[in-house]
């Protein structure tokens, strides 16, 4: 399904990491989002997504992820980066 047409490899992984959020599954999302940034989609685009997440899925849901995140935008250094301004201290 990976290699389907239709949608690139940035917005599968973003559907998925969604999947994974409502599903609870922290390592999975991980695992999802650095295959989406790898794939060169924007750090901001996976927190607006996280964002619209919240009223659907709720806190509970995106703080068993925040973790994973947090950890994934330090660990690649995108908090380093001068367009890096805490992004709403959501990531």
């Amino acid at each position: 399904m990976w290699t389907r047409e239709g949608l690139d490899q940035p917005r599968r992984s973003l559907i998925t990491m969604t999947i994974m959020v409502a599903l609870r599954q922290p390592h999975e999302f991980g695992l999802h989002m650095n295959f989406a940034l790898d794939h060169g989609m924007p750090l901001r685009e996976i927190e607006e997504a996280l964002i619209q997440m919240l009223p659907y899925v709720g806190f509970p849901a995106i703080s068993s992820v925040m973790p994973v995140a947090t950890k994934i935008v330090a660990e690649r250094g995108l908090d380093k980066k001068t367009d890096y301004a805490g992004h709403r201290g959501l990531l």
